[in-house]
């Protein structure tokens, strides 16, 4: 019996399916831990479809298992050590890299996940930044309130 994915519209048997059952359970678990991403990974694992072809569950299943322990730990290691990536930037990400694909700038199918780990990078080098800026300037503002030091002191 054949059946078709609702989201992906990937055709496969019914004996495919409950063979990855395992898989499909895994990713049904990490979906309902992370619904407020669900519907943004789904549109990012269409993103690796190859043209005039469907996107196998199974690897449906791969891209998403790989995602998993970095979006579970909220942090990314990139570049050398690790960079936080809370779950809204992990959305906000997705949806850069969709506006990407809507513009046409981004090369399609994706062959991995090192262009959204770039854009999730981006995001947390100018979160960090921005913390700095603001670090820096109530460090300014304290040193300004508190007047100028006494040469005799």
């Amino acid at each position: 019996m054949r059946i078709t994915c609702p989201a992906c519209h990937a055709e496969t048997s019914l004996e495919a399916v409950v063979g990855r059952e395992a898989d499909a359970r895994a990713v049904s678990t990490f979906i309902g831990r992370n619904l407020h991403l669900g519907d943004a990974l789904v549109q990012y694992v269409a993103l690796f479809r190859p043209p005039k072809r469907r996107l196998g569950l199974a690897r449906m299943v791969s891209l998403i298992e790989e995602l998993m322990p970095d979006i579970e730990r909220g942090a990314i290691a990139r570049k050398g050590r690790d960079w936080p990536a809370p779950s809204q930037a992990w959305r906000t990400a997705i949806a850069q890299v969709l506006l990407n694909r809507d513009k046409g700038t981004l090369t399609l199918p994706l062959t991995g996940h090192g262009y959204l780990y770039e854009v999730l990078h981006g995001l947390a080098d100018k979160a960090e930044a921005a913390a700095e800026r603001d670090t820096d300037a109530q460090r300014r503002a304290r040193a300004h309130q508190a007047g100028p030091a006494h040469v005799a002191a």
